[in-house]
């Protein structure tokens, strides 16, 4: 346990011992990188808004990012080293045209994100005109959480009341 000077929002863990750590107010803030043992800050970038959620690419060397309280919601990219460096790389392209809906998902063998509007888009690629590249749309409703059988090659996405099950073939 330790002490940050951050509000913290989103967070996610990497399997080198670094937390990745949005903030939860402040309207444009900070995404920083903390060694998970010490607490020591190993890196920072501005620009993210407040209550962004973070998803960690399987890579463990980008973070996605997707921001709340603003319209419309954008999806954006981090870099992360391995020395705990962080640098924002890029958002999408779009600006309204798709669903974005202030959450996203990476799935376990990287290649899509899944916003929580229902939309996929690709993940992983090395520069902004092939990353966050809108797919296709999964179906109706805005999704409050979603969970990929990699066995099955499926999606359970829950919105307010249903569940749906969706094959990624």
């Amino acid at each position: 346990q330790f002490w940050i000077g951050e509000d913290p929002f989103g967070l996610v863990a990497t399997s080198n011992g670094q937390l990745v750590v949005s903030s939860g107010s402040g309207q444009w803030t900070y995404i920083r990188v903390f060694d998970a043992q010490s607490g020591a800050e190993l890196g920072a970038d501005r620009g993210p808004r407040e209550r962004t959620r973070l998803a960690l690419h399987p890579s463990e060397d980008i973070i996605y990012g997707a921001n709340n309280g603003i319209t419309p919601s954008d999806i954006e990219r981090y870099d992360l080293s391995d020395s705990g460096t962080i640098d924002r790389a890029w958002d999408s392209i779009y600006h309204g045209q798709h669903r974005m809906g202030g959450n996203v998902w990476v799935s376990p063998d990287g290649q899509s994100l899944i916003s929580a509007g229902g939309d996929v888009y690709t993940a992983g690629a090395s520069s902004r005109d092939t990353d966050i590249i809108y797919l296709w749309t999964l179906g109706p409703g805005f999704y409050a959480d979603l969970k990929w059988s990699v066995a099955r090659d499926e999606i359970a996405a829950i919105d307010r009341s249903r569940i749906f099950v969706f094959d990624m073939n």
